[in-house]
């Protein structure tokens, strides 16, 4: 993470994690071109729901993983600055990946997006006090995730200005 000055990142020291990423693309895209034609007849909004999932899912681990890498770069007392960086990885991930694909990026135009990061965040560092590493991180990617799973299924929105 360049905030943090790891530099290079650590998907580039890493052998396995620039193929397994490579590798679950295509296995995306296959599937999607495979099954295209059977988006029609799911039942209404069921697409809609497995897009909104996997958004959640990717957003609570990135959001632990980003966590973690703060943590573990020594800035564990600093828990505002670790959250943040919680945060900023979990929706940073899903706005270069809307921009990538010409959308706006998610975190202006859904439920709940954020702010469910930043308490997934929370509770993942907070956790770290009382329980395992590895249980915290997963409570704290299960927390984003059912928040923002309730925040879609609710229809649930921050306020706006005006």
């Amino acid at each position: 993470m360049w905030c943090l000055g790891i530099v290079p990142p650590s998907m580039f020291e890493s052998p396995m994690l620039i193929p397994v990423g490579l590798l679950a693309s295509f296995y995306t895209f296959l599937a999607v071109r495979w099954n295209r034609h059977m988006i029609p007849y799911l039942p209404e909004g069921r697409f809609q729901w497995i897009l909104n999932f996997t958004d959640a899912v990717g957003l609570g681990l990135f959001t632990v993983l980003g966590v973690n890498v703060a943590i573990e770069a020594g800035y564990g007392e600093c828990h505002r600055f670790v959250l943040f960086l919680g945060m900023l990885t979990g929706v940073g991930g899903g706005m270069l990946r809307d921009i990538l694909a010409g959308l706006m990026p998610a975190i202006l135009r859904k439920h709940i997006y954020a702010c469910a990061s930043l308490l997934g965040a929370a509770c993942y560092d907070y956790l770290l006090l009382w329980i395992k590493k590895e249980y915290a991180m997963f409570a704290g990617a299960v927390i984003v995730m059912t928040v923002r799973m309730m925040a879609y299924h609710f229809k649930w929105n921050m306020p706006k200005a005006a």
